[in-house]
């Protein structure tokens, strides 16, 4: 994913990292984007939320970087139970009330919730989102509808299931090609689940 990172985002980009656990993403980002640029970060969990502005601190990097204690949805919703994951690990906190292995995992909290076409305003151009929440994936895809239209901004997204897989590979449909994270091309309208990450670029942008 470094990599990837390292060659969509450019000097004054706007990102969003969606699900942004401690915030190590964040902080790459936040590198890469420099003076001119912003993150955005995404975080529902409490604990994580105190880590992310501990890193973004430690770097130097709290004009760069804004955190927003919430989870991201389709906008349906404005508040959402938040989940644990297998051994309450901080890193699989979800709003799906399924662990990665499948289960039924326990409520743990409510949260505040918003879609990012809800947060941003429509004239915020966004260049790169990632997207790791733990199989709400084609929640937060839908919740961007009009991002996606109005700015085309490349997508890196881990996908957990065979479902959210198949969901966001429709991103072809807006224009986009496919790729797995070894450089590999998906095929448009591909629902075959091939790889843990998606990267979608728009045709534009290639």
């Amino acid at each position: 994913m470094c990599q990837w990172i390292k060659r969509l985002v450019q000097s004054d980009a706007h990102c969003v990292d969606v699900g942004a656990n401690i915030g190590l993403i964040t902080i790459l980002l936040a590198v890469r984007a420099g003076t001119n640029g912003h993150v955005y970060a995404f975080e529902p969990h409490p604990a994580n939320i105190q880590k992310i502005n501990d890193g973004v601190a430690r770097y130097g990097l709290e004009r760069q970087v804004t955190v927003v204690p919430s989870a991201v949805n389709d906008g349906t919703s404005r508040h959402v139970t938040l989940y644990s994951g297998r051994g309450s690990a901080a890193s699989e906190w979800n709003i799906c009330g399924i662990d990665a292995n499948g289960r039924t995992a326990e409520p743990e909290c409510t949260v505040p919730a918003t879609s990012l076409d809800a947060y941003f305003h429509a004239d915020h151009k966004i260049d790169l989102v990632k997207i790791d929440v733990e199989g709400a994936e084609s929640q937060v895809v839908d919740g961007l509808r009009r991002t996606i239209e109005r700015w085309q901004p490349a997508l890196i997204i881990e996908c957990h299931t065979l479902e959210q897989w198949a969901a966001c590979t429709r991103l072809s449909d807006d224009g986009y090609r496919l790729f797995e994270l070894n450089g590999e091309s998906v095929e448009p309208h591909d629902r075959t689940y091939r790889s843990t990450h998606l990267i979608a670029i728009a045709n534009l942008s290639v």
